[in-house]
């Protein structure tokens, strides 16, 4: 029972119900659905990517099709846990993970949506309203993209992976940005010149003049411009999968790779020969170049330039000048250094990455040059400045010369009309002969052809050039035994001292008459048994020390001047003592001296040139008939060794011949043509080495004993018995011990292959020089082949030239067919006694046919009825034909009556057609080893002198009477000679080439040009009658004229021709032109110096200015 404690109050507690925090509720709810939301959005956004990635690949969209088939249980699990849950958020992430970790999915959707961008990027920048940004728009961009893509779908996995993601090019247009960068740069150039007539002077500005520095600064700007470099390769790209492309739809090819590796071999080619002929024409451009430089630094060091004069404007132009064209040279020489490597071994984006690069540096480099030449026409002009002080004094004297011209014009017409009176120069007598030239006479080589239509073409052109340097060695050895006297002074007995062969020889120089054997004449020309000469090193290092005697350079001036005081260096000493004979003496034998070694060096250097340029055909031509396949006969062979078997080749896959193998590189572009022994020891030795395999080894010399090539292994090596003991003992009697076997290296099977191999190649190359290809393209066309079968270009009517050695020498157009290989020029004229002391040259061909025929030995010729070049049966060892022989020396006498004394009766005279051919023989014989001069009597003077050598001294009938048989066949006759006793300026061979005129022939303006600094400047040319006309301009130093104190003269201009026919007896134009041409520029030379000698004096006086 419950007790109270009386007075105690009760106490009850205050309970009050419990009230949630809503705001807190509400807020930690808002949190959670945020967070709930954002998850489902982002695995929303995952679902997505993968239902709807930008897939392209074929292969990536079926893996994501399957994928998305597997994921709707996964989802509906997903649906119904907390995503606010970062626990279950990431375990929903993992369903789909695995989709992502496939990397070509990833590199897929990555790709796709690139090109997607830059797809759109590109249509953007076609639609900008902004022309600047608009002209970056190309089709060859989108192309590019479409092909990269196109790729990337058509690739392997692993390959895929590989691949760059696609990115739009803009277009560069170089064009356009070059010209906007030298219109910013404010490059100008200007020139005071004479006007072509003269009379003014004249300012030129721009053009021409700013061309090469414009060049040179887009060069130095834009080579290496990422944007210029990146469009020029995507233009090569896209041109390269076009052509495969293209051949695909035709059925050429099957794949995109042949297509593209065909395409790259082509363009390897294309360009390779594109370079090398832009090469020679920029080497040239470059040797002028570095010649005027020259002239520069020559003058800089010996007078000195005065700093912002006119004189440094146009030195430092010049240097800029020589740059931009030195650069342009090294541009082209690394196309050709790309072009000239193997490709028979090379991966198809190896070629393709060559092709690349030469495309876009032949373009980059042409366009650069047409922008130039673009900005050259901007603002150029010629205006004329003022009026040559010079020409108003000259028009006074050319008034007063014409005067006097038409005074003698009056009286050679008073005289030529008496003369007309004189009976011996009525109409029918023939009168001021000219000696043609034309080609296509019996002199003609005709080859000889064997069962396939060919012959050694190639050996007959590099027998030309060891007949050239023959010629010019000779040369050599005329001007050493010239030159020994004036650099050995003080001899006085004629025992001179040369080192040949290592020991120094003392004796006397020797001539054509010397027989002893002791002295330099003979002993220079000591043949090696070999169609040279014995002591060919020893003329060469002669003739070059003589050279710089002769030459010296700036530094070695003065010193060689105090050692040859007797060398008149220049025309100082006549200029102080006119009289002086010997001054006057010693300045003529050095300039003759300079001039027969200049001619000699020129040849020589002529010589190289064409030798090497020969040999860089070759290299062409092999090129095109290697590629051309159907037409390499022996290729299947060749092919064996070049593209082997791969059981065949090493364990690391080296052991293929090159196809080039035939050449030797020399680097820069140039090649030599191996001979048979070079590529054999080459073959052998690389096959001893084992890098070269025995491609003959097919399956059945690898598998069974009996195959052709089964003696040994793939390098040649092979296996041998072992003895020892006495090796001429037995066995059975044990004098001779088997030791076992060994391994050996079998030589004679490695030289059998290679001769094998160097026949087909050289064979086939000889067949491109033959003009014997055109049966064979046609058949390979006829039977269904596309042009690429036959050649690279796809033309196969102009891919195989000739290289005419011969040709080249003369300075003209020596690449053609092999019909211009056999032409040999006859030389035809005819002769009139009564005129003869007037006619320079029917004497020049008289004097050569006495002269010839009073030096040659009987036994060397032959004097015959007839043309014997025209006579099949003609025997050219044959004794002279008595009859032939008295009228031949009976012409001879009447010419030499005639001309001394030709107030004669004209019926009857020795009037005849002369014909010399400087090749001559049977018309049935390949080569020919005779010259020949036919001679066309004129039938009356026949009719009157056969008869009398008849009756008497020939031991004829007695009878006066001749039959028509007879005079048909005494009409004409013919003295032909041996080849080498030939001493005709016309003959064979290398004798008459010229410098001035191959020049002529082979530049652009078709003129020889040559300057002096402060001297002045030549230019010879042809005009439209085939006459040498010579235009001469002097400078003449005026230190009043400020602007330049070398001021040109009023040109000089006269007929070379005429210059030489008045200065000259006998001989060709050709044949003097050089020497001609060498006088005037020894005036312009002694004019050079004397204007220095002004300059020195007035800047030593007056200091400088």
């Amino acid at each position: 029972m419950a007790t109270y404690i009386p007075g105690s109050k009760s106490y009850m507690p205050e309970f009050k119900p419990f009230t949630p925090d809503y705001k807190f509720l509400s807020s930690v709810l808002d949190i959670k659905t945020d967070r709930y939301n954002t998850n489902y959005q982002q695995l929303n956004d995952l679902y997505s990517k993968i239902v709807y990635a930008p897939l392209s690949r074929e292969d990536t969209q079926t893996m994501r099709d399957q994928y998305t088939a597997g994921l709707a249980d996964k989802l509906q699990k997903i649906s119904g846990m907390d995503l606010s849950l970062i626990q279950n958020v990431d375990a929903a992430k993992a369903v789909f993970k695995p989709f992502f970790e496939e990397d070509i999915i990833v590199g897929d959707m990555v790709r796709t949506k690139a090109y997607q961008n830059e797809r759109a990027f590109a249509n953007r920048l076609m639609n900008d309203p902004d022309r600047k940004r608009r002209e970056m728009w190309w089709q060859t961009g989108i192309k590019a993209m479409d092909y990269q893509m196109q790729d990337f779908i058509n690739a392997s996995k692993e390959d895929a992976l590989n691949m760059a993601i696609p990115k739009y090019v803009p277009d560069a247009d170089l064009y356009e940005l070059s010209l906007e960068i030298l219109k910013e740069s404010g490059l100008t150039r200007k020139q005071d010149e004479l006007s072509p007539d003269g009379q003014w002077i004249i300012t030129r500005e721009n053009g021409d003049l700013v061309t090469g520095p414009a060049l040179e600064m887009l060069q130095r700007t834009l080579t290496d411009d990422p944007r210029v470099q990146q469009a020029y390769f995507t233009q090569s790209y896209v041109d390269g999968r076009d052509a495969a492309q293209g051949m695909i739809d035709a059925g050429a090819v099957r794949t995109v790779d042949e297509g593209q590796r065909q395409w790259a071999l082509k363009t390897i080619n294309q360009y390779t020969t594109k370079a090398a002929q832009r090469k020679i024409e920029k080497q040239d451009l470059v040797s002028e170049s570095e010649n005027s430089n020259a002239s520069w630094e020559i003058f800089r060091k010996n007078k000195g330039i005065i700093p912002g004069s006119k004189q440094e404007k146009q030195m430092r132009e010049q240097f800029e000048l020589h740059q931009s064209l030195k650069d342009g040279l090294d541009y082209n020489n690394n196309i050709i250094a790309e072009g000239v490597m193997p490709t028979s071994t090379s991966s198809t984006q190896d070629l393709l990455n060559r092709a690349y690069n030469m495309t876009m540096q032949y373009n980059i480099y042409d366009d650069m040059v047409a922008a130039a030449r673009a900005f050259g026409t901007i603002n150029s002009s010629t205006t004329i400045k003022m009026e040559n002080p010079e020409f108003a004094r000259q028009r006074k004297f050319q008034y007063d010369k014409a005067l006097e011209s038409i005074k003698q014009t009056n009286r050679l017409n008073l005289a030529a009309f008496k003369a007309s009176l004189d009976p011996k120069n009525q109409p029918g007598v023939l009168s001021n002969s000219s000696l043609t030239a034309k080609p296509g006479g019996p002199g003609n080589i005709e080859f000889e052809e064997g069962e396939d239509g060919s012959k050694d073409i190639i050996k007959f052109q590099l027998d030309q050039v060891v007949e050239a340097d023959n010629v010019n060695t000779e040369n050599k050895i005329k001007s050493i035994l010239a030159a020994i006297r004036s650099m050995q002074p003080g001899v006085t007995d004629n025992m001179f001292t040369l080192t040949i062969d290592g020991e120094s020889k003392v004796m006397p120089v020797g001539n054509v008459n010397s027989t002893d054997g002791k002295n330099f004449y003979q002993l220079l020309r000591t043949p090696d048994g070999k169609d040279g000469f014995k002591y060919k090193e020893d003329i060469d290092r002669i003739f070059n020390e003589y050279n710089s005697i002769l030459n010296p350079s700036a530094e070695n001036a003065d010193a060689m001047a105090a050692k040859y005081p007797h060398l008149a260096y220049d025309n100082s000493e006549i200029e102080s003592n006119p009289n002086d004979r010997q001054a006057i003496e010693n300045r003529n034998n050095y300039l003759k001296l300079k001039s027969a070694f200049d001619v000699t060096s020129r040849n020589e250097a002529k010589i190289i040139e064409g030798t090497q340029r020969m040999h860089n055909h070759y290299f062409d031509q092999y090129n095109l008939i290697a590629a051309a396949g159907d037409l390499f006969e022996g290729n299947d062979q060749v092919l064996e060794f070049t593209d082997p078997d791969v059981e065949t080749l090493n364990e690391d896959g080296t052991g293929a011949l090159p196809l080039d193998f035939l050449f030797t590189d020399l680097g820069n572009g140039n090649h030599h043509l191996k001979l048979k022994t070079e590529f054999i020891n080459e073959y052998v030795s690389l096959a001893r080495q084992g890098k070269l395999t025995d491609g003959n080894r097919g399956w059945w010399s690898r598998n069974t004993w009996f195959g052709p090539d089964s003696g040994h292994d793939e390098n040649y090596i092979g296996e041998r018995n072992v003895y020892g003991g006495d090796p001429n003992g037995s066995i059975k009697e044990g004098t001779r011990v088997y030791m076992g076997t060994e391994k050996y290296f079998m030589e004679e099977e490695a030289k059998k292959d290679a001769a094998m191999l160097y026949d087909l190649m050289y064979g086939a190359l000889n067949k491109t020089q033959g003009g014997m290809l055109a049966p064979d393209i046609q058949e390979v066309l006829t039977e269904g082949g596309i042009p690429e079968q036959v050649t690279v270009s796809g033309n196969p009517t102009d891919d195989f030239t000739t290289f005419n050695f011969t040709q080249f020498m003369r300075g003209r157009e020596y690449l053609g067919t092999v019909g211009d290989l056999i032409i040999n020029p006859q030389y035809s004229i005819d002769i009139d006694p009564a005129v003869i002391n007037q006619d320079a040259n029917g004497a020049s061909i008289v004097m050569d046919i006495i002269n010839q025929f009073n030096q040659t030995p009987t036994q060397n010729m032959t004097i015959q009825p007839g043309d014997m070049g025209r006579n099949t049966k003609a025997d050219f060892n044959a004794v002279s034909d008595p009859i032939a022989m008295e009228l031949f020396r009976a012409y001879i006498r009447d010419m030499k009556s005639w001309s001394q004394n030709p107030d004669q009766p004209q019926t009857g005279r020795p009037q005849a057609s002369i014909t010399y051919n400087n090749v001559y023989g049977n018309p049935e014989v390949g080569k020919k080893e005779h010259a020949a001069y036919v001679i066309t009597f004129d039938q009356e003077w026949v009719k009157k002198s056969l008869p009398l050598l008849k009756a008497g001294k020939v031991g004829g009938t007695g009878t006066a009477v001749i039959t028509n048989s007879e005079l048909l066949k005494y009409g004409s006759l013919t003295f032909a000679f041996d080849q080498g006793m030939d001493i005709s300026v016309r003959r064979d061979g290398m004798y008459n080439y010229s410098h001035v005129q191959d020049q002529i022939n082979t530049s652009e303006n078709k003129q020889y040009f040559n300057s002096y600094t402060n001297g002045g400047t030549i230019q010879v040319y042809q005009d439209v009658n085939g006459e040498h006309m010579a235009r001469i301009v002097y400078q003449q130093y005026d230190p009043t004229n400020e602007g330049d104190n070398f001021v040109n003269l009023p040109a000089r201009e006269f007929s070379v021709n005429q210059w030489i026919a008045n200065t000259y007896r006998g001989g060709t134009i050709e044949s003097h032109l050089d020497q001609a041409i060498e006088t005037f520029q020894y005036t312009l030379e002694d004019k050079m110096n004397a204007n220095n000698k002004l300059y020195e004096a007035d800047a030593k006086q007056n200091g400088t200015k």
